[in-house]
This record gives structure tokens, C-alpha cells and sequence, in this order.
């Protein structure tokens, strides 16, 4: 599903979700500075236009305004600006990423996501706790057997750990 009618950018389809790559762009920030990217300037909140403004190839946003306008603004406490005056900077904001900053804090997504970190939590703990990064055998032959035995110990930790649980809760119940 390349490039599709309506819009350019490249999509890619994992289970229920697709997954679109955009171009970034500059949000507000609402902090009352207005971005006019096919002007090349930055307005400042008393309508001061910027003096320089710079995009490098990380994507980010420079602007700087006069030091002269500066010192006499009414606003200098709320924009803070440099002795050689304000230097305005904004990183490039991904519309992709502002979607699913909200999504955090939808009740569905939480859910998913806890169990992700159950899986997360697994694999970190085989990794720091089995030493797993590493095989003690050169090849697959030997070393497959030894992550599966490994696998297998530490299920049966996991096990052991859970009937703890349900013994003392049981204890604790009849006590």
C-alpha cells in the first residue's frame, strides 16, 4: 500500500494498525510565536519578524530577533531573551508522534500496554538475570539447546515464585 491517491507518504500495515511515514513538520507551541515556514521568518507575540532563520539538516528550527526591539518589549519576563536578544529554537514535531502521546492516555491502549511491559519485563530479566546476551557454545547447534534449558529454568523459577504467592495468600486468607 504505497503512495496512495490521497496522500504521498508510504504506509505499512502491522495487524489492526497501519503505520504511516510523514514528513515532519513545525507545531504551535503556544507560546504565541507564529512559524511562517514559506517566509523563512518567526514572529514573535508583539509582531516582531525574526532577523535570521536557519533550518539545519537535523531539522531544526533557529530564529533570532534584534536586540534593540528585545530590550524594549513589555514581554521580555514571558520570552527570556539572550543579551544579543531572543533566540528562538523548536525541534521538527512529527504529527505521527503527537498521535500517539494522546493515545497514552486512552483506558485501551494502557491495557495493551501493560501487557507489553509483562513481555518487556520477561525478556529484560532473561537477558540481565540468565546472562542470555551471550552463548557459552560457538554455533546454533549448541547454542539452542542451551537458551531453551535456560528458557525452561527460569519458567520454572517463575512457577515456583507464583505458588509462593498463592500459598501465602492462602495463609493469609484462613489466618
Amino acid at each position: 500500500m504505497r503512495g496512495s491517491a490521497n496522500s504521498g507518504s508510504h504506509q505499512k500495515q502491522r495487524g489492526n494498525h497501519i503505520f504511516q511515514r510523514r514528513e515532519p513538520t513545525w507545531e504551535p507551541r503556544g507560546d504565541g510565536f507564529t512559524v511562517l515556514l514559506d517566509e523563512q521568518k518567526v514572529i514573535c507575540p508583539q509582531g516582531v519578524e525574526s532577523k535570521h532563520f536557519h533550518i539545519d539538516p537535523r531539522k531544526k528550527l533557529s530564529a533570532s530577533f534584534p536586540q534593540h526591539t528585545c530590550a524594549i518589549c513589555p514581554h521580555r519576563e514571558t520570552c527570556k531573551p539572550n543579551l544579543r536578544g531572543k533566540i528562538y529554537e523548536q525541534k521538527v514535531e512529527n504529527k505521527t508522534l503527537n498521535e500517539r502521546r494522546e493515545k497514552l492516555n486512552d483506558p485501551v491502549y494502557k491495557k495493551d500496554l501493560h501487557h507489553r511491559n509483562g513481555i518487556e519485563g520477561t525478556l529484560s530479566g532473561f537477558v540481565r538475570g540468565q546472562r542470555m546476551r551471550q552463548s557459552r557454545y560457538r554455533g546454533m547447534a549448541k547454542s539452542r539447546p542451551q537458551m531453551k534449558m535456560t528458557g525452561a529454568a527460569a519458567n520454572i523459577v517463575r512457577l515456583s515464585i507464583c505458588r509462593q504467592r498463592e500459598i501465602d495468600k492462602h495463609h493469609a486468607v484462613s489466618a
